[in-house]
């Protein structure tokens, strides 16, 4: 198969693992010899259809799940913000979420006082995102929601561009509606960080609707070919709480059977413990920042 961001053929495969709710599932990969680029041999295939109410709020129209998990997520996105504030100079305020799911990273975004805007595939996330930022939420891909050019000084994409299959033209787009010097804020798994190599094809990465895996090198092809340059890339931690993980592992098979132990114990825990904050350095993620040149 070709590379899908460089184009370079590839012939071996190899067998990993992907996290799903009811089990593994096995399928076959490639790493491109050229950018190193990691890729699912179906990246191709349609994967709309996974987008729906039951993936962001992890199967459950239950109120108190949905508190439990917009705080866990406001808690991480504040942190993981702070280096986003860094690079944003004065006046640069209007911030595009792409995939902003129910809208969690805007809440964090205005809150420090930008101007922000979301796109989301789900109408059902995007209809709960809406109520608290009316007018500001548009339904659909980044393509369709078809913004001015140079619309935005900040594009974000947390969890986002491993699921895009043709990320050549989702970044000339990203490029198109960003103005000079615009920034791009991205939090996407490292195919080359400790956890992908301790685990091997047992990645807790690996899931079906994650299409791409970047690492430093390939995201860096990446921004040459799209025209950014990179300002930040450091290692992604996170600050969740085990009520968070205990629902992240009630959707996701991880390490089994550690996982099912897990679920079997967490009832027995006092609330104090499930609720309090616990930061997870070793997430197998990258946070980077990039500047259009």
């Amino acid at each position: 198969m070709n590379c899908p961001l460089c184009g370079k053929r590839n012939d071996a495969a190899f067998t990993v693992f992907t996290q799903e709710r009811k089990g593994k599932r096995e399928t076959q990969a490639l790493r491109c010899s050229d950018c190193g680029l990691v890729y699912l041999m179906d990246y191709q295939d349609d994967r709309q259809h996974l987008y729906d109410g039951d993936y962001g709020a992890w199967g459950g129209d239950d109120a108190d799940l949905e508190r439990m998990v917009a705080k866990a997520k406001r808690q991480a996105f504040r942190r993981q913000l702070r280096h986003l504030q860094a690079f944003l100079s004065e006046g640069r305020t209007r911030l595009l979420d792409v995939g902003t799911g129910n809208g969690y990273l805007l809440d964090v975004a205005v809150e420090l006082g930008l101007e922000a805007h979301g796109v989301e595939l789900s109408a059902e996330a995007s209809a709960k995102a809406s109520l608290r930022h009316p007018g500001k939420i548009r339904v659909g891909t980044l393509e369709a929601a078809a913004y001015a050019d140079g619309s935005f000084d900040v594009v974000a994409m947390t969890d986002i561009i491993e699921h895009i299959a043709d990320p050549l033209t989702f970044f000339a787009e990203v490029a198109r509606i960003l103005r000079p010097g615009g920034l791009v804020f991205i939090i996407t798994p490292n195919a080359d960080s400790l956890t992908r190599k301790a685990l091997g094809r047992h990645w807790f990465q690996y899931k079906y609707e994650h299409v791409l895996y970047w690492n430093p090198s390939s995201l860096t092809r990446l921004f040459d070919r799209s025209g950014f340059r990179t300002l930040l890339l450091r290692r992604n931690s996170k600050v969740f709480t085990l009520s968070y993980y205990h629902e992240y592992f009630r959707k996701y098979s991880f390490l089994p059977p550690l996982d099912r132990i897990f679920l079997a114990l967490y009832r027995f825990l006092p609330s104090i413990i499930k609720d309090a904050p616990i930061m997870n350095p070793v997430t197998g993620e990258m946070l980077v920042i990039a500047e259009k040149t």
